[in-house]
């Protein structure tokens, strides 16, 4: 395929790549790095196609390729756990999952009953598992689980912070 077949083909396609990108992926920075490394790739093994015709069909396949590379290469990157006393007072911290809300989080847990944010926070900032803090508490692990799981509701129901909200800068 020369590059001028590949061009018009990609003009042909390009908005539908663009919308499958960004929706796989968490953010517009996010999809423009996975949407480059789809077109480099496609570009680079333009040579491989062997029906110009299934132009849109491999292009699509590259592309979730890459959208699952990102996501896998996101998982091998550690969390940035937020320390409670000084990170969490920030208004926004980045970890693997995008910027989260750190302040509004911390607010909830504060006006949370004691136990449901203790719980929440040995699983979702120690990072205990639900063995070790059945061992803490001295409860089954049957216990720590439909603890968390109302814990999660609770905070669910008290947290003001919504996706669709932008966060205050």
């Amino acid at each position: 395929m020369t590059d001028t077949e590949f061009t018009q083909k990609l003009a042909e396609c390009e908005n539908a790549v663009k919308r499958f990108v960004y929706f796989k992926t968490p953010s517009k920075a996010d999809g423009d790095d996975v949407l480059q490394e789809t077109l480099l790739a496609a570009y680079t093994r333009r040579e491989m196609l062997k029906n110009p015709d299934g132009f849109k069909a491999w292009l699509l396949t590259i592309a979730s390729n890459k959208c699952n590379d990102f996501y896998r290469s996101r998982t091998k990157q550690p969390d940035a756990l937020p320390d409670c006393e000084t990170t969490l007072h920030n208004s926004l911290t980045q970890t693997r999952y995008g910027i989260t809300i750190a302040e509004t989080v911390q607010e909830t847990l504060a006006a949370m009953e004691a136990k449901d944010a203790e719980l929440l926070r040995l699983v979702y900032i120690d990072r205990y598992t639900q063995t070790e803090i059945s061992a803490m508490l001295g409860v089954p692990v049957g216990t720590v689980k439909s603890r968390l799981h109302s814990a999660k509701q609770r905070f669910k129901d008290a947290h003001s912070y919504s996706p669709t909200q932008k966060p205050k800068q």
